[in-house]
């Protein structure tokens, strides 16, 4: 019997050993389980605080970006009105100048436009009822300097302001009429919106 109960002794205490080993083997592996995840979870962590900023940043800068495109926008609108007010208070004027003053801006605009040939000017109705005493003599003048020959239309231009000047090309073989193949338009209007671009140009290095 005594036999028997020291066999039982040395398998329970290797039984017991081996608990105590496979125990501890556990528990080392649940630290590292432990530790991994940990590690695992602080790397995440990090990475969504990485991300998180990143994505702030790129938000703020669309943002900053959207907000220097409205700013830019603003800035060109605003200096679009103003031009387009400076242009339109200088059409005003120049509608608004006194008769005298107004028909000599009208001869030193057609001075410069007037062609060799014979042609016709026509204003529109409210000009033609203010032409001054002697304007038709001042035309001839202007036309002969030119080589040219005038003839005033009493026919009124769908025009604010200026003249229209018509001339018959010469190789237009149409002798029913004398005039009209070739139209010059130079209602201030049109000058203001042909010279646009490069006004705006002046304006904006003078203005801004």
């Amino acid at each position: 019997m005594a036999g028997i109960d020291r066999i039982k002794e040395s398998i329970l205490s290797e039984a017991n050993a081996k608990v105590e080993t496979i125990l501890e083997e556990a528990k080392q592996a649940a630290r590292e389980v432990t530790e991994r995840a940990n590690a695992a979870a602080g790397k995440m962590k990090e990475e969504a605080v990485e991300k998180a900023a990143r994505s702030s940043r790129d938000y703020a800068g669309r943002i900053q970006s959207q907000i220097g495109m409205q700013q830019k926008q603003t800035i060109l609108s605003a200096k679009q009105d103003l031009i387009r007010d400076v242009l339109d208070s200088a059409h005003d004027k120049l509608l608004n100048l006194p008769d005298a003053e107004y028909f000599g801006v009208i001869l030193r605009l057609l001075d410069q436009n007037i062609q060799k040939g014979k042609g016709e000017i026509l204003f529109n109705a409210k000009d033609l009822s203010r032409l001054p005493a002697d304007f038709e003599n001042q035309l001839d003048e202007a036309a002969a300097k030119k080589d040219g020959k005038l003839t005033l239309s009493k026919e009124a231009a769908d025009i604010k302001s200026g003249f229209i000047l018509r001339y018959r090309d010469e190789k237009d073989t149409n002798t029913s009429s004398n005039y009209g193949s070739v139209e010059l338009n130079c209602s201030f209007e049109s000058l203001i919106a042909e010279k646009k671009d490069q006004l705006s140009d002046l304006i904006t290095q003078n203005l801004f």
